[in-house]
């Protein structure tokens, strides 16, 4: 799909770092939704508080989701847009981890797209992995998340549509691995 235009939230899949950089290429003004913990890391920390990203002390319970929506509510009116990965964290292809309740929270919350994104980054660039394999990246915008839907079957829709895109983008991303011949040589 295109990439979107506007304000509005993009609920993404997360294997690896790439697609938090790919996100600041393709939208030069996104706004993060990220844990805490990220801004102990050096420069990284700097950078966020610097491009006012939206941190969460995901610890803080029902105090961090109207935090949160405060802060996403701000940045949406300034018109920017909001990426959140609703797992979390990074996970590894073909691994089930559950998407959080703070997506379908702020899903009740806004009048506002909510955009689902799958990729297959973890094939070629995995989770902890030192080591890339050569191979092809995809990045896909999907059809905007229908409005109305409560909580709990917001949560299961989004995370039936960005898991078997991602899926099927994996199977891809596998086949495009370029393997070196024998003796090393690409």
């Amino acid at each position: 799909g295109e990439v979107p235009s506007g304000p509005c939230l993009i609920a993404a899949k997360h294997q690896s770092a790439w697609e938090t950089i790919e996100f600041f290429r393709l939208l030069p003004d996104a706004c993060f939704v990220l844990k805490r913990e990220l801004v102990w890391i050096p420069m990284l920390g700097w950078y966020i508080a610097r491009n006012r990203q939206i941190v969460i002390n995901r610890s803080a319970g029902a105090s961090a989701l109207k935090r949160m929506l405060a802060e996403v509510e701000l940045a949406l009116a300034a018109g920017r847009q909001i990426v959140v990965f609703p797992q979390g964290t990074r996970v590894a292809p073909d691994v089930k981890r559950p998407y959080q309740s703070g997506i379908g929270f702020l899903s009740n919350h806004l009048d506002v797209r909510v955009i689902p994104v799958a990729l297959n980054s973890g094939v070629v660039w995995g989770r902890n992995k030192f080591v890339k394999c050569p191979g092809t990246i995809v990045l896909e915008f999907l059809k905007p998340m229908p409005e109305g839907l409560g909580s709990r079957v917001f949560i299961e829709e989004l995370s039936t549509r960005i898991e078997l895109a991602s899926q099927r983008l994996a199977v891809e991303g596998r086949q495009s691995i370029r393997r070196p011949r024998k003796g090393g040589v690409m």
